[in-house]
């Protein structure tokens, strides 16, 4: 099967398309974008200060496709969030899209967002407990 063309972009698209996990709320749309300022009162703050090209938030199951950057701040990478703000999947790269679905990977990791903000942040965002299983 043929995978891998490429975009060329000057600036972070609006939002992204997901489709074919089995992990149902991960399918969907994520955004509108969230810059780094925005990403400030949407998420919580261990999580929005190491936003890079922004942070999108699922249109309803509480989930966020977020550039962050990688735990031990030099590189950046592209890390799917559930709605309890764990670390579900990365991708590695500073690209302003992130790879097709063979390059991403399953996190088994202890997440960068301390439980008590994860809890305040999915309060205000909408997430739920039940936002696609247990942890990553």
């Amino acid at each position: 099967p043929r995978f891998g063309g490429y975009v060329r972009l000057s600036e972070p698209v609006l939002g992204f398309f997901v489709t074919g996990s089995s992990i149902d709320p991960m399918n969907g749309v994520f955004g509108p974008r969230l810059d780094s300022a925005a990403a400030k009162s949407a998420l919580p703050p261990s999580l929005a200060s190491t936003v890079g090209h922004g942070a999108y938030p699922h249109s309803h199951s509480g989930w966020t496709l977020a550039h962050v950057q990688k735990p031990g701040g030099r590189d950046h990478e592209w890390v799917l969030f559930d709605a309890n703000f764990r670390e579900r999947f990365a991708c590695p790269g500073d690209s302003l899209i992130p790879s097709s679905g063979r390059r991403w990977s399953h996190l088994h990791r202890v997440s960068r967002v301390p439980p008590s903000e994860a809890e305040a942040a999915a309060a205000k965002t909408g997430g739920t407990e039940g936002g696609g299983g247990g942890g990553g």
